[in-house]
């Protein structure tokens, strides 16, 4: 009570929250040729965060640097449930590693752990 009366019951507090950091992205492998890459190109699994039943994902995120760069650029987002997402624009013979942010309508995931290192496929020079 306070010096106005007692008033009518007020509404329980619901906290909202961005979703949980997803796990590190995988390297996928062909199965049949055992290969992950091309010159320009790599092939990742993800498990991506759990979604909140008031909030389901939106995207997941994927951001890719050179090692020893140390500076991660945003290639583009996977939808929800796609599991794999292929990152293009690589340059041939070149060591990457990845991570991850997930994203609903409350904000944004802390990034992943890094992948495990992948690297594209050395470029074939034509000789004469």
């Amino acid at each position: 009570m306070n010096a106005a009366g007692e008033g009518p019951a007020s509404d329980p507090i619901v906290a909202f929250s961005a979703p949980e950091r997803p796990a590190a992205p995988a390297v996928a492998r062909d199965i049949i040729t055992d290969k992950y890459a091309t010159t320009t190109s790599i092939d990742l699994e993800l498990d991506e965060s759990p979604s909140l039943q008031d909030a389901p994902l939106i995207a997941t995120h994927v951001y890719f640097a050179q090692i020893g760069a140390g500076i991660y650029q945003l290639a583009g987002a996977a939808l929800p449930g796609s599991g794999v997402y292929t990152v293009d624009g690589l340059q041939g013979g070149s060591a990457y590693e990845f991570n991850l942010v997930s994203e609903n309508v409350y904000g944004l995931s802390e990034r992943s752990a890094n992948s495990q290192p992948a690297y594209t496929a050395p470029n074939v020079t034509d000789s004469i």
